[in-house]
């Protein structure tokens, strides 16, 4: 058997945030670049499959992410760091996790399985639909300790 090579094209995405290029999409892993405005936030969320690597490439951004067990413990173990280029943020699945930009930002996302099918928002402040109004709640109170 002989692997193979080739050419594609990079899908542009508009989000209510800034938008997004697809640079690599395969079964096995998908590349994006991520174009984040200043004073904009990614929907606060967590995927059921995928593990995600977000480098930040420039500019600056306050995460906030937790381990997979937040929502079944009683003490908030929300964290937030700030990401400057050179750090990376890395999420296994089942880990919420939200990216607000503080300047215009460049983050390179680098993530296994290349289908977005595995999303559970939780916060959304653009009215995409999200779940469990509780754990949305729960994510506020934690936020505004940080």
């Amino acid at each position: 058997m002989s692997n193979s090579a080739w050419v594609s094209s990079s899908q542009i995405k508009s989000k209510p945030w800034g938008h997004e290029v697809t640079v690599s999409n395969s079964s096995n892993i998908a590349a994006k670049l991520l174009s984040i405005r200043k004073g904009k936030q990614t929907s606060f969320k967590y995927n059921k499959v995928k593990f995600e690597s977000f480098a930040c490439i420039s500019g600056k951004l306050k995460v906030y992410y937790s381990n997979s067990n937040f929502f079944d413990e009683p003490e908030c173990t929300l964290k937030s760091s700030i990401l400057v280029p050179g750090m990376t943020l890395n999420i296994q699945c089942g880990c919420p996790y939200r990216m607000f930009a503080i300047e215009d930002s460049q983050v390179l996302e680098i993530g296994t399985y290349g289908n977005d099918s595995g999303i559970v928002r939780i916060l959304d402040d653009y009215n995409r639909e999200t779940v469990n109004e509780e754990n949305g709640e729960k994510l506020k109170r934690c936020m505004q300790d940080l």
